[in-house]
């Protein structure tokens, strides 16, 4: 009759998804009546698994505490934005809160005026000033488009007339 594997087998089994157990029948035998020790090695003990394990969770655990910190500024910008009364206050909450999301990356928000005739800057944040402050709608070619427009190396899209960069 075959002998079950030992537990510690089993362990190895579940965890690394191969089955070498310390224990265990000699090659070869069909029925594994003959059992032999084979040496251990330290790459499949279960305490080399467990700290492979405890290091994967602990890269996780910090993802997840990133995340959850990026959720709660997240929120409180949103609770400060609901709290503004005017536009000018929730467009300099926009820029200060910009700058801490995207830390040296320079950017700006920009409104169309209620003539629709003019683009006008209402925050921004950063060192570099990568548009011009006022500018026509049909110097921007997403806003004509409706849609995302990314200009970079090797692309053929046309440079919007409001970047000054």
């Amino acid at each position: 009759m075959p002998r079950a594997a030992s537990p510690g087998a089993q362990f190895a089994d579940i965890v690394k998804g191969q089955h070498k157990p310390a224990v265990g029948p000699a090659e070869g035998t069909a029925t594994g009546d003959d059992w032999r020790l084979r040496a251990v090695q330290p790459d499949e003990t279960a305490e080399g698994v467990v700290h492979e394990r405890a290091d994967q969770l602990a890269i996780l655990n910090r993802e997840l505490h990133e995340k959850s910190e990026t959720t709660s500024r997240l929120v409180k910008l949103g609770e400060l934005l609901q709290a503004c009364v005017t536009f000018p206050e929730a467009f300099s909450v926009v820029g200060t809160a910009m700058t801490e999301f995207l830390g040296g990356l320079s950017g700006s928000v920009h409104l169309t005026s209620a003539s629709r005739n003019l683009v006008e800057e209402r925050a921004h944040w950063g060192d570099v000033r990568s548009s011009v402050n006022q500018f026509a709608p049909e110097d921007c070619w997403a806003l004509r488009r409706g849609q995302e427009h990314v200009v970079g190396p090797g692309m053929l899209t046309p440079r919007c007339a409001h970047i000054t960069e």
